[in-house]
């Protein structure tokens, strides 16, 4: 075997690598571009303790200081230890965390941004330097206490674009590995289909894409992303 033939795969391979890279970063860039991006979702978790049974709410925004009870969530709040969370979009980085909705102590063990599996910390000083309806804090690391002078206390604190980049890295590295697989399904059986001309392949694929066509105009499946008929309506 000469050593061209020998490298083939290996470019091959790198070919098949860079295409899939090149298809994640497009993707994502018309995601950014149509908006689409600032609506994916990540969660906003706090690992606290109660003192007191109440309601923990967490407002969002695109725009600091600009916060209303539409663009908000909240959850019930129980008495000892446990994991409060919030679903955020990636676009709403201001945040309004309103911990509490009586007189209470709470200490906040820890707090972290997940998306899809990848979890960053939020570091509790970024919470303990904008709150409001708080009378005395006490940073113990890991831990930070708070003790609330109301029902309305408010921590101020907003999603860093450094933990945003890294949720945009992970996102381009899970599309280039489900372009890589989806790529690879497609060359192995269009290898079965043409080159070694499988009956079974084919009979497969054409069941495959028969149930899709009914189940699609059955409305059995059902679409709603606009890119077809989903069953509700007259085809496309």
């Amino acid at each position: 075997m000469s050593k061209k033939t020998a490298w083939r795969p290996v470019f091959v391979w790198l070919l098949l690598a860079f295409g899939c890279a090149f298809l994640s970063l497009t993707s994502i860039y018309i995601a950014k571009i149509t908006g689409a991006l600032g609506s994916t979702q990540h969660d906003v978790c706090f690992s606290i303790t109660s003192s007191a049974e109440g309601v923990t709410q967490l407002f969002r925004s695109t725009t600091p200081e600009i916060f209303n009870e539409q663009q908000s969530d909240s959850k019930a709040l129980t008495k000892g230890t446990q994991t409060i969370c919030f679903t955020v979009s990636l676009g709403e980085k201001y945040l309004r965390w309103d911990p509490s909705n009586f007189t209470s102590t709470m200490q906040i063990d820890q707090s972290i941004v997940n998306f899809y599996g990848l979890r960053q910390l939020l570091p509790l000083k970024q919470l303990a330097s904008n709150s409001r309806g708080i009378t005395s804090s006490s940073a113990m690391d890991p831990s930070w206490i708070l003790n609330f002078a109301n029902d309305d206390p408010q921590i101020y604190f907003e999603v860093g674009d450094s933990i945003r980049q890294k949720e945009l890295l992970y996102a381009a590295i899970l599309i280039t590995l489900a372009y890589g697989l989806t790529l690879i399904g497609i060359i192995f059986l269009l290898k079965k289909l043409i080159l070694e001309k499988n009956p079974a392949y084919c009979m497969a694929i054409f069941a495959m894409g028969t149930l899709i066509i009914i189940y699609q105009f059955s409305g059995i499946i059902t679409v709603g992303d606009g890119a077809g008929w989903d069953g509700m309506g007259a085809p496309i």
